[in-house]
């Protein structure tokens, strides 16, 4: 089954109603054509300033463009006119530059009365016409993405950036956020300037004496016995030198 955009007829063109042959044959190019054509209903045309419409542009990778129009049995149509102001379009869109190489162009018109398969009169048109030759395979889908939009933007649309949190908003310094800043600056410039003494983590030693003095109430009395006595004595030496 064809690639068809949209994926199914519309009721209305405009402000008219899509007319009934057109409506067939929209069912028959989707049933008809398998999975390799991509399919385009009432795609504009824009060549020399001048826009005008085909009711189905076909695209095919290995054949090239077909363009697809329904004409009533008195009406004429020009297909060479179509193949050519496409031809323009592709360059204006810089189709030439981007794809080296040939691409087939064709245009044949239906009447509502024809029955024969659609494959078959469409590979016949590109029998008719000089071959093709595009060495990117890539064309197809890039034009098709071009001329029909809409129908690849769920795929071609660019990942959503994740919004990054605000900065915060800088403010200028106050009078007060000045003073801080010079005597901050002041009292580091000291601290450098002061030599730092390395300080050791070992215990502070007793003396022996202080290890070998009594701590018991009994000890401590003796002890002022002794310094009395002292005192005693030198207050009778004093007494008698005197």
């Amino acid at each position: 089954m064809a690639r068809m955009f949209p994926s199914s007829c519309p009721a209305r063109k405009g402000d008219a109603p899509v007319a009934a042959a057109e409506r067939r044959l929209f069912e028959r190019l989707a049933h008809e054509l398998d999975g390799a054509w991509m399919v385009i209903h009432d795609c504009e045309i824009r060549a020399h300033g001048e826009v005008g419409t085909v009711e189905f542009l076909l695209i095919h990778r290995d054949f090239g463009v077909a363009l697809l129009g329904i004409a009533e049995p008195d009406e004429e149509a020009d297909a060479g006119l179509a193949a050519a102001a496409m031809r323009t379009m592709l360059d204006d869109l810089g189709f030439s530059r981007r794809f080296p190489g040939r691409l087939a162009v064709v245009a044949t018109t239906l009447r509502p009365q024809d029955k024969e398969n659609l494959r078959t009169v469409i590979e016949r048109a590109f029998a008719a016409s000089p071959a093709g030759g595009i060495a990117d395979p890539t064309w197809a889908d890039w034009l098709f993405q071009r001329l029909a939009p809409s129908a690849a933007a769920p795929a071609a649309a660019e990942p959503q950036a994740v919004p990054k949190p605000e900065a915060p908003r800088l403010r200028a310094p106050s009078r007060d956020d000045a003073w801080r800043v010079v005597e901050a600056a002041r009292a580091k410039a000291t601290e450098e300037a002061i030599p730092k003494v390395g300080a050791t983590a070992e215990p502070i030693l007793a003396s022996e004496a202080a290890a070998a003095r009594p701590t018991s109430w009994v000890g401590m009395g003796l002890a002022i016995i002794v310094v009395s006595i002292v005192l005693l004595g030198m207050a009778l030496l004093s007494h008698g030198n005197g």
